[in-house]
């Protein structure tokens, strides 16, 4: 669909999550929280913690690989 698509190409992301193997996968905050009330919580959290008020949310997950957050990211998109 169109939210899959704009997932791969990289469009309008404003949050990028970095997975255990280093690899930065560019994410929207409105699709993260609006599919599921852990990314909600964790956006929200990384949002009261971010001093510099940075357009785009950096979020560290340091205990799953990108292929896996990649498929968890294709089924919320």
């Amino acid at each position: 669909g169109d939210f899959f698509s704009v997932l791969r190409n990289g469009l309008f992301y404003d949050t990028l999550i970095q997975c255990q193997d280093e690899v930065r996968l560019q994410v929207h905050r409105c699709v993260l929280g609006g599919r599921s009330a852990w990314f909600r919580h964790l956006i929200a959290e990384y949002h009261e913690s971010n001093t510099n008020d940075d357009y785009v949310l950096q979020i560290s997950i340091d205990d799953i690989q990108s292929d896996v957050m990649n498929e968890i990211l294709n089924y919320m998109y």
